[in-house]
């Protein structure tokens, strides 16, 4: 039976994760990918470029996943505050559900630190955080009807930041709980951080936004 090139991307997408989490990322050829796979070493070049391509599309698959959650997370008609919470708790255990994953990222990052030819890649998925996360904020402000006080560059930012903090921490200590309550006591802050647009708004919002 044919298998279509779509197909097998998607084979060899699955086979990566499963060896940079068994093995790390230190150790994932393209030789080691494919014979994960099941595949010839020239299925690999058939379906991608380079090892580069493939590395990154695990990490935009990842971000999208890991906003997808965020947003899923979304209560029609909360205020800011419940919104943020709502959202990050989703997305909190979204991160905390595969900490090998969250370990790969991570090395990734670091590894392609060192790589002269991969230099490229840990500004480029910092580059796809942001704007996600940025769109993520906006969407809130509009759901909530207010203005960040912020540029929402800098709140994306100083959300993202937190976000990593927080998970490089738990990562090491194992404590998923007192990473959420950070991510609670974090949310109310940033609330604090707009102010309601819409006069018709309830005054418990316009007190908790200002």
């Amino acid at each position: 039976m044919r298998v279509s090139a779509a197909d097998r991307r998607e084979q060899l997408i699955a086979a990566a994760w499963r060896v940079m989490t068994r093995e790390g990322v230190a150790a994932t050829t393209t030789r080691r990918i494919v014979d994960e796979a099941g595949m010839p070493l020239g299925a690999f070049h058939y379906c991608f470029r380079s090892k580069d391509e493939l590395v990154q599309e695990l990490i935009r698959r990842n971000v999208a996943e890991e906003l997808a959650a965020a947003r899923a997370g979304l209560v029609p008609g909360a205020d800011v505050r419940q919104a943020l919470q709502g959202s990050l708790s989703a997305l909190w255990a979204k991160l905390c559900a595969d900490r090998d994953r969250q370990l790969v990222i991570n090395e990734l990052t670091a590894l392609s630190l060192r790589d002269p030819t991969m230099t490229a890649l840990p500004e480029w998925k910092y580059e796809q955080y942001l704007a996600g996360v940025a769109e993520f904020l906006t969407a809130i402000a509009e759901g909530s009807t207010v203005t960040w006080d912020l540029p929402v560059p800098v709140a994306a930012r100083l959300l993202l930041a937190v976000l990593v903090g927080s998970v490089d921490i738990w990562m090491v200590t194992g404590d998923r709980a007192a990473g959420l309550r950070t991510l609670e006591v974090f949310s109310g802050q940033l609330a604090l951080m707009c102010q309601a647009t819409d006069e018709s708004a309830p005054e418990q919002m316009k007190v908790e936004t200002r």
